[in-house]
């Protein structure tokens, strides 16, 4: 495949609106159909050329364009997390610099976006299957998030906001609550992602030890976003 290097991801991607707006994300034809494909069958179940004839191009045509079914995958994982960065980066400006603030808007941000892009952010597993040039360029942004909500943890232990003994072990649990919402998630299920928000936030609050009158305003701010 092309240059690994030459295809990275700068840090934040444009993000037109809010964080809380999800319009579609613009995807060309040939990764709609290899999202489609992956999603359906999984990265190693799905063929290129069944990818190719979804879209109704060559096989060739897909190479040139994309390298290999590693590079759609690539750049699938790609636009996931750089929409994730841009939020999340939008997100934590807006929400000032107290931490608690900071904490809940990170965790709303990031479970909405679970939901609302669940086709993409279901893909994150598959990444076990990048090489390791192409691991790397997509472990940037996604340790860049972690970055995030760890440098928010380890503020609010340190103003007493929170009591976490365990600031990285913390994060990544929630971390890992958060990305399993895209194996279950449905759009038509009994929840919105604004509800399923909600609940993640107050177990969120929880992991990090916040008192009630913390938790419920922590909540009640969510909810009325």
């Amino acid at each position: 495949m092309p240059d690994p290097a030459e295809h990275a991801v700068p840090d934040a991607a444009p993000l037109v609106g809010s964080w809380q707006e999800f319009a579609p994300v613009p995807l060309t034809p040939i990764l709609e159909a290899a999202l489609a494909a992956f999603n359906e069958r999984g990265y190693n179940g799905a063929a290129v050329r069944d990818i190719a004839g979804r879209v109704g191009v060559t096989v060739p045509t897909l190479y040139y364009h994309h390298g290999s079914k590693q590079g759609m995958l690539l750049a699938l994982l790609q636009a996931s997390m750089g929409d994730l960065v841009a939020r999340t980066s939008v997100a934590l400006e807006e929400a000032g610099d107290h931490p608690l603030h900071r904490f809940v808007d990170l965790v709303d941000c990031t479970v909405r976006f679970m939901c609302h892009r669940q086709r993409l952010a279901w893909l994150d597993p598959e990444a076990r299957y990048l090489d390791d040039d192409a691991r790397t360029i997509y472990a940037a942004p996604r340790k860049l998030v972690e970055e995030r909500l760890l440098a928010v943890v380890r503020a609010g232990d340190a103003a007493g906001t929170f009591d976490v003994e365990h600031p990285v072990d913390t994060t990544r649990a929630l971390l890992g609550t958060f990305q399993s919402i895209a194996t279950w998630y449905r759009a038509d299920g009994p929840l919105t992602p604004e509800e399923i928000a909600a609940r993640h936030v107050a177990f969120a609050l929880d992991a990090v030890r916040t008192d009630r009158r913390r938790r419920t305003a922590g909540v009640r701010r969510a909810r009325t976003r």
